[in-house]
């Protein structure tokens, strides 16, 4: 079956710029960026919980924005803005204060979910259902994450990590205690190297 999507508000917003982290650098390059995402799904085994991780393709980084930057040796208050995303007030840097060359992606991915993980999903709303039911979509975009620089992002950030721990993240579920330690290692170093733009 050839897979198609559904776009949670996340990754539109991410399309359209208006979102905190990647963004796309022109929301007309969208179809370029879809496509590479729809060939990746087909080429990427789901996770046991129906989460696929693709990694996208070099092509694709000149049409993103990187959504972080590693932290510069001093800041001043005027730097950040608070933006609320996911529902939660945070202070980001400043977008506008950083050159598109410290925004060039070194790697990017796309979280999609399968049919029956975004359904399953505890954070989806009822709204969000009816709308991928009524698309006959295959898949849900959630997010797409370019970064720039090491350590590399994991698939989570710190408040993300704690949520899922706390019952939000189907995955936590079937890994181990070794193995969620070593993410929340990678989850921190990432945190004290690199600031999210805003």
């Amino acid at each position: 079956m050839t897979p198609s999507l559904y776009i949670h508000d996340l990754a539109g917003a991410q399309i359209d710029g208006s979102s905190v982290g990647t963004i796309l650098r022109d929301p007309t390059t969208w179809s370029q960026v879809q496509d590479a995402i729809l060939a990746g799904i087909q080429s990427t085994e789901p996770q046991v919980w129906g989460g696929i991780f693709v990694q996208l393709p070099p092509e694709t980084f000149g049409l993103l924005y990187a959504g972080a930057i590693p932290k510069p040796d001093s800041t001043r208050d005027s730097d950040f803005v608070i933006r609320t995303h996911r529902e939660i007030q945070s202070m980001y840097f400043r977008r506008d204060l950083v050159s598109p060359d410290a925004l060039e992606p070194q790697s990017a991915m796309a979280i999609v979910y399968t049919a029956e993980a975004f359904l399953a999903d505890p954070e989806v709303t009822p709204e969000e259902i009816a709308d991928f039911k009524s698309c006959g979509a295959t898949h849900g975009l959630i997010n797409i994450v370019a970064t720039g620089g090491t350590p590399t992002k994991p698939e989570t950030g710190c408040t993300r990590f704690v949520k899922g721990l706390a019952g939000g993240n189907k995955a936590y579920e079937t890994m181990s205690k070794e193995d969620l330690v070593a993410l929340a290692k990678r989850v921190a170093a990432y945190g004290d190297a690199f600031f999210t733009v805003g």
